[in-house]
């Protein structure tokens, strides 16, 4: 409920670029599970990385676990710990203060972690002529003015890595002992581990979800992108615990795509395609937060190989429901054949760390894409992959939005991008990463490189395992 209320008031891009820490009074009286949610979902506001100060609630945590330090080790470590705050006199460049105290119980209207309200409170119909926020609702066939918990619900998922811990799951079996789940409806439990799922067991937990009417799974997971089946029927109203609502996790019809999953080990050195410059023409897509589950949803995630995945690009946007292609979606437009440059919206590529979805563009033969914002692990997964992320100014963007086909030079060495001929704009990329793309190495190809010199520091270390 935090963690949304503040995704909420700051939006999914809120924070691109930077780190959140999370601190005073609610969040000092929550347990590490907690604190490791309200962290874990930092990346759906756009954060690289969320934290919380250690304190003695983090300590006692720790303490005993088997990589812990001991004995005067253990001492030592938690008073070096302990001055792992942010000084009194820290700058920030942005602070938000919420009182956890007012919130009610939050839940998404939307397609995205941003668009949530109380489940008391009204839908918000302030932004309905923005096209974006008409299409969520339409897709959660929910209605603005109206409160959600107005709505039937059909299907509800406990579950996920990130809300299916052991303190979730006694926190849901408090709500339902001594309860039955509602006639129509279909309520799956999944544990976020198979280490969670027999603590939970251990203390009964099962029974309890068991006895109310509810699925005790295997962990797994399920309904969080719709593996193993677990899929929500076309027109069904899901309430579900885990931490994404984008379109395209749960598909609206019943897909299937297998391919044999492989596993690999080569003394060759890694190696993908040199990437020094790109001459093409340009494709736009002007809408904004395109997240990872709409560039390729994740019922095509079948395979861990890089090849195949083209053809699954923006499906859900490409085609219709009955599959049929939709004409006026850019990718589908006649002249945008041959085009290697995507123009996209703001905040491209947030969400899912998968890189299936630079696979997927590449695969298709989209070599580089340019926005305003680009989601921090979208863009380090692009460039370990070949694909060119790049950032511009908005005045060079609302240009490139409205001069759709335009003719632009990539030089990756110069970090350069020309336009039409005569407008240069620089962007930045970071030197190891372009050091790979223009060598033609992807990451671990660089450290297959240096095996020697890291067998040397091994046979070195103090410590061994």
């Amino acid at each position: 409920d935090l963690i949304l209320a503040i995704i909420g008031q700051i939006g999914v891009d809120g924070v691109t670029g930077h780190v959140l820490e999370f601190r005073g009074p609610a969040i000092s009286s929550m347990g590490m599970e907690a604190r490791m949610t309200i962290c874990n979902m930092s990346i759906e506001a756009g954060a690289r990385a969320g934290m919380v100060a250690p304190d003695d609630t983090t300590f006692e945590y720790l303490h005993d676990r088997p990589r812990s330090p001991k004995g005067s080790e253990w001492d030592r470590a938690v008073a070096r710990w302990r001055e792992l705050v942010s000084d009194p006199e820290a700058r920030f460049d942005r602070s938000v203060s919420i009182d956890a105290q007012s919130l009610e119980p939050m839940v998404t209207f939307g397609t995205n972690p941003g668009m949530v309200v109380g489940v008391n409170s009204p839908v918000p119909a302030d932004d309905v002529a923005d096209p974006s926020f008409r299409k969520a609702l339409e897709y959660m066939r929910v209605e603005p003015g109206k409160p959600l918990s107005a709505n039937q619900v059909d299907v509800v998922f406990v579950g996920s890595c990130t809300n299916s811990r052991l303190s979730d799951l006694q926190q849901a079996a408090d709500v339902l002992k001594g309860h039955k789940v509602a006639a129509g409806v279909r309520m799956l439990v999944v544990p976020g581990s198979v280490q969670v799922k027999k603590a939970a067991e251990s203390i009964g937990l099962d029974r309890i979800f068991i006895e109310a009417g509810a699925e005790w799974r295997e962990p797994g997971c399920s309904m969080c992108l719709g593996m193993n089946g677990d899929i929500v029927g076309n027109g069904q109203l899901c309430v579900s615990t885990s931490n994404r609502n984008f379109e395209g996790r749960q598909p609206p019809r019943r897909f299937a795509a297998v391919s044999p999953i492989q596993e690999r080990l080569s003394k060759e050195v890694a190696t993908m395609q040199p990437v020094t410059t790109i001459h093409s023409r340009t494709i736009v897509l002007a809408t904004r937060d395109i997240d990872t589950d709409q560039i390729i949803p994740a019922r095509y995630l079948t395979s861990t190989e890089r090849q195949g995945f083209g053809k699954a690009l923006f499906h859900d946007l490409r085609y219709d429901k009955n599959g049929d292609v939709i004409a006026d979606f850019p990718l589908n437009k006649p002249e945008a054949a041959g085009c290697e440059v995507l123009v996209a919206g703001n905040n491209f590529g947030c969400g899912s760390s998968r890189e299936h979805a630079p696979w997927a563009m590449l695969d298709y033969g989209i070599r580089a894409v340019i926005s305003t914002e680009i989601a921090d692990i979208f863009r380090n997964n692009a460039l370990k992959n070949g694909l060119i992320p790049i950032v511009v100014d908005t005045d060079t963007h609302a240009w490139l939005l409205e001069h759709p086909g335009v003719e632009v030079d990539i030089d990756v060495r110069a970090a350069k991008l020309t336009i039409t001929g005569d407008r240069e704009v620089h962007f930045q990329i970071d030197a190891f990463a372009r050091f790979c793309l223009v060598e033609g190495i992807d990451q671990l190809g660089f450290l297959q490189k240096q095996l020697e010199a890291i067998q040397i520091f091994e046979e070195k270390r103090s410590w061994k395992p």
